[in-house]
């Protein structure tokens, strides 16, 4: 977490640290012994999206959780009107 202190807030890396390193270690171990890798669709976008998801959402509930995960994923990765609109239904969910 060294190389992130200029950019990311101390009470950050406390409360998201152990979020960022669990997240990262997930997708590598995913990609592991597979040779070829696509790094950004397969390790950048979704550690993004689902570190996104997890810190706008902080869902406790691991469904609903992973539901933000793939509609975030979809935005970062489609970036369509449609995963728009479901990231705004989302987004009024949680603010409702």
């Amino acid at each position: 977490m060294r190389s992130m202190n200029p950019a990311l807030p101390r009470r950050f890396r406390w409360r998201y640290g152990h979020v960022l390193r669990a997240t990262a270690v997930e997708l590598l171990a995913s990609l592991r012994g597979r040779g070829e890798v696509d790094v950004l669709s397969e390790y950048a976008g979704p550690y993004v999206a689902r570190i996104l998801a997890r810190m706008v959402f902080d869902e406790h509930d691991m469904s609903a959780m992973e539901r933000a995960k793939r509609v975030v994923i979809r935005v970062a990765e489609e970036a369509t009107e449609e995963a728009f609109f479901d990231l705004a239904v989302l987004s009024a969910e949680y603010l409702a």
